[in-house]
């Protein structure tokens, strides 16, 4: 989060969001929590919650459009974070999916609506009720990601394209539509389905 809050700062266009070692993101390692007892097992899953609840609101509210650059797994907060960007790229090897009905773990609502502006009501119950894992091309036909490259290899030079093309955007501009944006994407039915129920 510190350095969104530089990027902002500065006088970055774009923020580009990317992995390592051939992986974008698997989600939270919850091995540690296998010895544990219920309810410190729920008090570590809460606090880990609120941190990356955070993180991705720092990412949708961030005034710098967010790129994506997804490279093989995004699973778990690693597609949630994927969904809180503006723009999602990725490599044909994608794997795509949400499986925490599977590991037991309820999401909050303001990261159920981030994962609904992106794959609406459909594809948020294939995720989270089916823990359905998508691959490049399904995700790319559902509209969970907006491009996949050729190959691996090509996807730092397709990410800094769209960053190039993003920056010559005037950047007051850009921020105020991304801010519009945003607000319809979260706005009439899924705001109001979510009326009532913890933040």
């Amino acid at each position: 989060m510190e350095a969104l809050g530089e990027a902002e700062r500065s006088s970055a266009r774009v923020v580009l969001l990317r992995g390592a070692g051939g992986s974008f993101c698997s989600g939270a390692d919850l091995s540690e929590l296998a010895g544990e007892d219920a309810n410190d097992r729920d008090q570590v899953l809460q606090e880990f919650g609120k941190a990356f609840e955070s993180l991705c609101d720092s990412i949708w509210n961030l005034d710098l459009p967010v790129v994506a650059a997804i490279e093989g797994a995004a699973l778990g907060g690693g597609a949630t974070l994927a969904f809180c960007c503006d723009f999602r790229l990725s490599t044909p090897d994608l794997k795509l999916g949400i499986p925490a009905s599977k590991l037991g773990i309820t999401l909050s609502a303001r990261i159920v609506e981030r994962i609904w502006s992106v794959a609406g009501r459909r594809g948020t119950a294939d995720l989270l009720l089916r823990s359905k894992r998508f691959g490049a091309r399904e995700a790319l036909e559902r509209g969970l990601v907006d491009e996949v490259v050729e190959s691996p290899s090509s996807l730092e030079a397709r990410a800094a394209a769209l960053v190039e093309e993003v920056s010559e955007g005037e950047r007051g501009c850009v921020a105020a539509h991304k801010r519009l944006i945003n607000e319809l994407a979260t706005a009439g039915g899924v705001r109001q389905g979510m009326a009532g129920l913890p933040r």
